[in-house]
């Protein structure tokens, strides 16, 4: 899919730590370019936010934006989650949501040794491997690089037009069931689609709700709901408070928050978080999932699964398992093909 000058070009802001962005909205092809000189830009404005929110405003790249490296990028957390460890939180958190109700979101890590990995061939193969999601590779020296392939919508908005669209995308079984859906998977999506209905009442946006389908990616799909909605107001203000959704941190937020910091040993930075790009064709934000971070030394991809009273942890780490899969293979069989 990228082109061989592209893939050389992601290779050298990346080794000389130049701020850019490459991206593809679903079904587009090429991939544009945005980087902070103007010769080498051919998309939008390319918005970056991390986990809750944290950076407050998001980060923009554009063509005309200058990000000079005046501190060191955050390296990749390297530990991989131990299953027992995995195992004894999930048992914990369910059973304080035995007590309380509600969703947590809780995430694992799989990490390794980037040396000789050819970053450029990974986002190649990956960006091919999904073409009907918004997939991105980006540099700061704010968030470090990371690459993803997103089937999340946070919010879109086409150009001229007033109404938003949004989905809740949560609930997860492989690709190849044939079975209905449990009633763990309906409860945790039914806690997405209610939140968003919630927000955007906050907002004054009366949602339209579309019926329940499957959406697939790699070897798992996911039960969503798309929803949408008149809103003429700003759109950062809206996405800023949709995220993080349940979808990546849970319900009630501010338990699952708390959950998520006492048991999660690594930062989520970025993941979690929120990307996306101001075009011609509007304004689209994606949530940041089945994403790596990465530097010159470390790799680490996150993959969460939602934690209500009906989880079990065996069940949750092979979700979470199946999503890093294929992201995990491309970066493990590109170590060879070093440059």
């Amino acid at each position: 899919m990228l082109s061989r000058s592209l893939k050389s070009l992601i290779n050298s802001c990346l080794d000389d730590k130049r701020t850019f962005a490459v991206y593809a909205l679903p079904y587009h092809t090429p991939a544009c370019i945005v980087a902070g000189e103007n010769s080498l830009s051919s998309g939008g404005t390319f918005f970056i936010n991390d986990f809750n929110n944290t950076l407050g405003n998001p980060l923009t790249i554009s063509g005309c934006s200058q990000h000079h490296n005046e501190v060191e990028p955050p390296e990749p957390y390297n530990c991989s989650t131990v299953y027992e460890d995995y195992k004894r939180h999930i048992t914990d958190i369910v059973n304080d949501l035995k007590k309380t109700g509600g969703k947590t979101v809780y995430s694992r890590t799989l990490c390794g040794d980037a040396s000789g990995i050819d970053w450029a061939e990974v986002t190649d193969r990956y960006f091919s491997a999904f073409p009907d999601t918004f997939r991105f590779i980006y540099y700061t020296p704010v968030t470090g690089a990371w690459l993803g392939a997103s089937p999340e919508i946070l919010l879109e908005r086409k150009s001229g037009e007033s109404r938003v669209y949004t989905m809740s995308l949560a609930g997860t079984t492989s690709n190849d069931s044939t079975e209905n859906w449990d009633e763990k998977n309906i409860k945790e999506h039914d806690f997405v689609t209610r939140y968003i209905t919630d927000v955007f009442n906050q907002l004054g946006i009366k949602a339209e709700i579309s019926p329940a389908e499957d959406v697939y990616f790699g070897t798992v799909k996911h039960l969503c709901n798309r929803i949408s909605g008149e809103y003429t107001g700003d759109f950062f203000t809206a996405i800023n408070v949709l995220s993080p959704t349940p979808a990546l941190a849970g319900v009630p937020l501010s338990d699952a928050l708390e959950h998520i910091g006492l048991h999660e040993p690594h930062p989520r930075r970025c993941y979690g978080g929120y990307t996306g790009v101001i075009d011609s064709e509007g304004e689209h934000a994606y949530v940041n999932l089945r994403s790596v971070h990465f530097s010159p030394k470390y790799f680490c991809i996150y993959a969460g699964g939602g934690i209500t009273s009906d989880s079990n942890p065996d069940d949750e780490w092979t979700e979470t398992r199946n999503k890093v899969q294929k992201l995990h293979n491309i970066i493990l069989s590109s170590v060879n093909n070093g440059r």
